[in-house]
């Protein structure tokens, strides 16, 4: 009998026994059959991996807001009074204040305790965005270490933490040292190397767009999101009594055209009385998207000598490009376009322009306003009437409003 005595049957005999079951009586079944069968196994660890990955996600989401909560409670009162303070604080004022303990400073080490106390102070920095004490909220900075922790991250930390940090310091407004950036201008990601030139706005003072002139951005799609960046670390320059860069000269380099509209707005901002002048000639541009922003540059630098440009190049616009100049024209209210008015009311075949015409006369000074309640008596279209009566419905509105 003792011959007769086989093993045991392992866990590993039986795993190869129940897997050569399956693949023989898995490809005993029909072609269908076993793509269905296929299908539904992906679909089935496909659900699990997503499961877990979200369970995670959540996992440190909810620890990352529990952190952020814990400092909220504790520092943001104290964050608002030193940011609100109209004084100039020093750094051993604001460490008198915020308390920081061995604890607190043991933890500057750790990136999920910093980007917490960086959030809070984004946050505060939201909440009394047109109240700030820039000089105090630069020491604050200094006091917590957050300079030093974005240096630190912008050079050992993962990509979506130098991401972060290149976000948080261009909202903060630091100055990081120009030896930690150039090194991310040749990134990987095109995100990270998009947000150092456009941190480089901020921090260079004799060359703020010498990065944005390179071949790598001609095709690069410039979005909403990107020009309203500009604008805000633009305004950082303004606020910080930093140096505003002359943009003419890298307007006229500039080869993308969203790019070139985009600072062409701006010129409307920060630009002087000269280089505002000089947007005068894109009014002839080639591309759509330019003309408008230099009619929109033109009427934020309130330029009224481009008047007769405008209206001599109305007839070459689109009806999109033709409302931008109408309200370029109202806005100047200078007096000598009612004739143009009324040219371009006798010659319009869109009911939309046509109300846009209408419009703008009646806004336009006491003889604007007779010359429209003119053309209302002599209207003898149905189409036309209905329009002067949505005018009149609108200055109704605005009176109602400045009451």
């Amino acid at each position: 009998m003792d011959r007769m005595r086989t093993r045991d049957f392992s866990p590993i005999d039986y795993m190869g026994y129940v897997l050569t079951m399956w693949y023989n009586g898995f490809f005993n079944y029909p072609f269908v059959v076993r793509v269905s069968i296929f299908m539904i196994l992906i679909c089935c660890i496909s659900m699990v991996v997503f499961t877990i990955s979200i369970s995670v996600n959540k996992h440190f989401e909810g620890r990352r807001n529990r952190i952020y909560n814990r400092y909220y409670k504790r520092f943001y009162d104290i964050f608002c009074e030193i940011t609100l303070n109209k004084d100039k604080l020093t750094r051993n004022e604001i460490d008198e204040r915020i308390g920081l303990t061995t604890r607190d400073i043991a933890r500057r080490k750790k990136p999920k305790y910093m980007f917490a106390l960086c959030m809070l102070l984004v946050q505060v920095k939201s909440d009394y965005y047109n109240e700030y004490n820039y000089r105090n909220v630069r020491t604050l900075c200094n006091a917590i270490a957050i300079e030093e922790f974005m240096e630190r991250m912008l050079v050992f930390g993962s990509r979506t933490n130098r991401r972060r940090a290149l976000q948080i310091s261009q909202f903060m407004m630091i100055d990081l040292p120009e030896s930690v950036l150039v090194r991310l201008l040749n990134s990987v990601n095109q995100v990270i190397r998009k947000e150092t030139r456009m941190y480089y706005l901020w921090l260079s003072d004799y060359n703020p767009f010498r990065f944005f002139m390179e071949s790598e951005l001609h095709n690069y799609d410039w979005r909403e999101w990107d020009a309203l960046e500009i604008h805000f670390l633009m305004r950082a320059r303004h606020i910080a009594n930093k140096e505003m860069p002359s943009l003419p000269p890298i307007i006229a380099e500039c080869e993308n055209e969203k790019l070139q509209a985009c600072l062409i707005r701006e010129v409307g901002y920060w630009g002087t009385a000269e280089d505002v002048d000089n947007m005068k000639k894109y009014l002839a541009h080639k591309s759509q998207v330019v003309r408008q922003a230099t009619i929109e540059c033109i009427i934020k630098g309130h330029l009224v000598s481009a008047e007769p440009l405008l209206m001599a190049a109305y007839a070459h616009q689109n009806e999109h490009l033709r409302q931008f100049i109408l309200r370029a024209l109202v806005t100047f209210n200078t007096g000598r376009a009612i004739p143009f008015f009324l040219k371009a009311w006798s010659e319009s075949k869109v009911q939309s322009t046509k109300l846009n015409i209408i419009m703008s006369l009646s806004l336009y000074g006491e003889k604007g306003m007779e010359e429209f309640e003119r053309l209302e008596r002599e209207c003898t279209d149905k189409d036309d009437s209905i329009l002067f009566k949505q005018v009149r419905v609108f200055d109704s509105y605005i009176k109602n409003l400045a009451r």
